[in-house]
């Protein structure tokens, strides 16, 4: 296991598998859903629901599609996130941790299992200011794929991990 947030000891970020999913997706549902603002998004949180669906999720790991990992704060599971390649699939936190730091460790994670110069993200309404945070930059038009708006963004790997470390202290 490696350590990767020392102020928050005990923790840690590991690599996720089949038996971790109905805890993965149940902590991706609920962040969802808490972080949507009026009932319009509702829809959007439904359709997501398909998108997290613990056999999905799983068939992912078994194909190889994507790679998932847990953040974890004295055994509990507090953010996860997933990559395939050089794309971020996806990043979440629970919802009662918004705005403590998880997300900055899982984004710094994930980007050290990339190996390409850039990172692609297809990001939520919700999440576009925290990718711009970190040097990503909206390379496309918004787009609605069975009910799930995004936008696509990218950052250079090597200046996201610089602006991660920059932020964590």
């Amino acid at each position: 296991m490696d350590q990767v947030c020392k102020d928050k000891n005990p923790s840690y970020v590991r690599q996720l598998d089949i038996a971790d999913m109905p805890e993965a997706s149940e902590l991706m549902w609920k962040s969802c859903y808490f972080s949507q603002k009026n009932l319009a998004d509702l829809k959007f949180v439904e359709a997501f629901r398909n998108v997290v669906d613990v056999p999905v999720l799983q068939q992912e790991i078994l194909l190889d599609i994507a790679r998932f990992f847990g953040a974890y704060e004295a055994g509990r599971l507090c953010g996860v996130t997933a990559v395939r390649a050089d794309h971020l699939l996806l990043l979440f936190v629970r919802h009662d941790l918004f705005g403590v730091g998880w997300g900055s460790v899982l984004l710094d994670y994930a980007a050290k299992q990339m190996t390409g110069e850039e990172v692609t993200v297809n990001s939520s309404d919700f999440a576009i200011g925290f990718y711009q945070r970190f040097g990503f930059e909206i390379t496309g038009e918004r787009t609605v794929k069975d009910g799930i708006p995004s936008t696509p963004m990218k950052a250079e790997r090597k200046r996201l991990i610089e602006l991660i470390n920059r932020y964590k202290r």
